[in-house]
Formats: structure tokens, sequence, C-alpha cells
């Protein structure tokens, strides 16, 4: 078996922005080609199951954050700007950038700045936008896994554990 940067039981962050808990590392045949794979289980959804080479990791997979690295930025957010759209056209495409810098920080901006618009949209009596709505959702999403991950609670109690962190500070 070849070396590997992670271990089974291991938490790692997918590109896809999905925490998940790898469940084993196998060399598998897909595509009538033999290579050592990472097993793992996205923590939401158990039954669904990622395959990722061990040869691809690097590009795939980071590490989930230190436990003190998850206080640390639960402490900042009060203090984390907004992310600051420098084109409108660009938009999108600047979220997805933030998103997979696997920078935290990065994610609470674009949440902020996600709900900023809402705001903004919301006094003009608009609705938000429904492509934002998924963003928001995807970003909060992964941020709340993560942080869960670090902290080793369930993902329902990471809105209180930031809300109580808050409070006292």
């Amino acid at each position: 078996m070849m070396e590997t940067e992670y271990e089974k039981q291991d938490y790692v962050v997918h590109w896809s922005g999905k925490v998940c808990r790898i469940e084993g590392i196998s060399t598998l045949k897909m595509m009538d080609k033999e290579d050592v794979y990472y097993i793992m289980h996205p923590i939401r959804e158990i039954k669904e199951t990622i395959y990722v080479p061990v040869r691809k990791a690097k590009e795939s997979l980071r590490p989930v954050m230190s436990k003190e690295d998850a206080v640390k930025v639960i402490k900042e957010l009060p203090d984390i700007e907004p992310l600051t759209i420098r084109d409108e056209k660009m938009r999108e495409r600047e979220y997805k950038e933030a998103f997979h810098s696997g920078d935290s920080r990065a994610r609470v901006r674009i949440v902020k700045e996600l709900y900023q618009r809402k705001r903004e949209r919301t006094s003009a009596g608009k609705k938000m936008a429904s492509s934002d709505a998924e963003t928001m959702s995807m970003v909060e999403r992964s941020f709340e896994e993560e942080l869960s991950a670090a902290l080793g609670i369930r993902t329902e109690e990471v809105k209180d554990v930031i809300a109580e962190t808050l409070k006292n500070n």
C-alpha cells in the first residue's frame, strides 16, 4: 500500500465543500485502471460515497481546520468584513475563488456579502436571487460542517456554539 497523506477516520474537506470522513483506503479498479483511493462519506450524507485517488488528494482534499482555528474564527466573526465584489459580472467567479481558497474567513466574507445583498434587495421589495440563495446555503453548510468536525460537535449545535461564543466576548 502506498504512503498516504490522510488516514482512515480522518476528516477532510472535499473540493465540493463537503466535509467527509475517510472510511477506508483501498486499491480499486475504475475505468479499467487500478489505483489507490480514499473512500469517504460526507458527514451529512452518510449514504453517499466519494472516491478520490490518493495521487489526486492534493487537488481534491484539504484537512479540516484545527479546533484552535475554529475557536479563533468564531471569535473573529464580528470583525470579518464582507467580500467586496469588484466587478458585478465576475461575482459568481469571485464567490467560487473565495470558496475554494480553503480560507474559512473567505467563506464568512461570502456569507456576509450575500446577507448584505439580501437586505438591500428585501428593502427594495425584491426577493433574493436564486443563485445567491444557493451559494449562501452551500457556503454556510460547508462552514458549519467544518466547524462541527473541528470542534467535535454535531452540525446542529454549531449555530448555538457561535451564538454563545459571540455573547461571551
